[in-house]
């Protein structure tokens, strides 16, 4: 954990547990529209390809296309909030995965731009006869492949800056990749878009069929087709989301991330239930009510995102506190005991005030346990007591692993032996 950065904290534009709210909110918001824009644009391409002498499939294309350019800007435009949220909550383990991935992070401009371009072209050259259909194809595929490779981007690198144990061992994209949880959180996430846009074609053809009775038959048979989407890629979702799960490193998973998904799973069952009513059962169940009832499922599972970032960063956090505690300490030591005349002499005594007390105190938990602790068990091994401050490991798993002491190894072997020939219950 010593590649973990200090933190110089400045003043936040709001509240943290205003920014945490916005996070969450605003990224639910953001991605039910990067769903039903992958999942439209897939649908907008590729049922266009299916079946050309039934009119329907080029039909139900052309409406999804229709649909995709509108939800393309509203996931654009909501996604600059969380983007500035998270990067304003996790600032230090946001930037730092930033720089291992930086080509591939900073690339999302560029492929986002073409992505746009090549649906326009797709969707503006639909009725033309000077362009083939092999061309019309390709701008509409490269738009779909696009946006199926941008989420992988965000993903491993919101992935890596949960892990500050995996940076010295992961350099750029290609290999953050690979790290823990990324894949099945990806393939979580697509399955997802394909069961939300399911939905949204559910409602969308419906509010369609109010005012185009005259087309009853097209969608009926559109909207018909959204709910089966949306209910059998619900139900795939329990893989995705096992394998997503069983993934995921110890060190974000807690009782209240396995409650979550239980609920999100019961509450997703309901979402099938109400689809297959109305499905198979004949029934007229609402396609407003099963929407609400899987947007309850979106903010269950944006609320578990949230928790199991607060968990994995738990640790490094605290870490984090340490060693900010310790550069300030250090940076006093310095001003107190140099000068531009000249070096001070600076006493063992003067080290532990002014670097070690930032975590440590002699006889109560401070950040770290009370010097007592540490007196009593190196009393005899003098040796022991320096080798540790020089390379710390985690002992106690009620206090967070200590980074070594921005000190000299002469500095080290003053505290130690300070600390060594203190008499406890003294004023010092």
């Amino acid at each position: 954990m010593d590649i973990i950065p200090i933190s110089l904290p400045l003043d936040l534009p709001a509240p943290m547990w205003f920014l945490k709210f916005a996070l969450i909110t605003f990224f639910l918001v953001h991605i039910l529209f990067i769903a039903f824009m992958i999942g439209g644009t897939f649908m907008t391409v590729f049922f266009r390809m299916l079946r050309k002498e039934d009119p329907f499939w080029s039909r139900m294309a052309r409406e999804m296309g229709n649909t995709v350019t509108v939800n393309k800007s509203i996931a654009v435009v909501i996604g600059i909030a969380p983007l500035l949220a998270i990067s304003l909550v996790y600032t230090n383990f946001f930037y730092a995965a930033n720089n291992i991935t930086a080509p591939l992070w900073l690339s999302i401009i560029w492929l986002v731009a073409l992505a746009f371009i090549s649906l326009y072209i797709y969707k503006y050259t639909w009725d033309s006869t000077k362009y083939s259909d092999r061309f019309k194809y390709f701008w509409g595929v490269l738009a779909f492949a696009i946006f199926m490779f941008v989420p992988l981007i965000f993903l491993s690198n919101i992935n890596l800056m949960l892990y500050p144990d995996q940076w010295k061992n992961i350099y750029g994209f290609w290999q953050a990749i690979w790290a823990p949880n990324v894949l099945p959180r990806y393939l979580h996430f697509l399955n997802a878009s394909v069961a939300l846009t399911g939905f949204f074609t559910l409602v969308y053809f419906n509010f369609k069929l109010k005012d185009h009775h005259e087309d009853a038959a097209f969608y009926t048979r559109a909207k018909n087709l959204g709910a089966k989407w949306a209910m059998y890629a619900t139900l795939l979702q329990l893989l995705f989301g096992f394998l997503n799960y069983v993934t995921l490193p110890v060190t974000a998973d807690s009782p209240m991330v396995l409650y979550l998904i239980i609920v999100a799973i019961i509450v997703a069952g309901i979402a099938v239930y109400l689809l297959s009513l109305n499905l198979y059962a004949g029934k007229n169940i609402h396609p407003i009510i099963i929407f609400f009832v899987i947007l309850v499922v979106a903010s269950i599972m944006g609320t578990l995102r949230h928790v199991v970032r607060e968990n994995a960063l738990r640790e490094p956090k605290k870490i984090m506190a340490m060693k900010t505690d310790l550069y300030r300490a250090q940076l006093a030591t310095f001003m107190k005991t140099y000068s531009p005349t000249g070096e001070v002499v600076v006493t063992g005594e003067s080290v532990f005030q002014g670097v070690c007390m930032a975590c440590h105190a002699i006889d109560h938990k401070v950040v770290g346990p009370p010097m007592q602790y540490a007196i009593d068990k190196y009393k005899n091994d003098r040796d022991a007591m320096i080798q540790f401050v020089n390379s710390p490991r985690k002992i106690n798993p009620d206090f967070p692993i200590m980074p070594k002491p921005p000190i000299s190894e002469k500095e080290i072997e003053l505290v130690v032996d300070y600390l060594l020939n203190l008499e406890v219950g003294s004023n010092e």
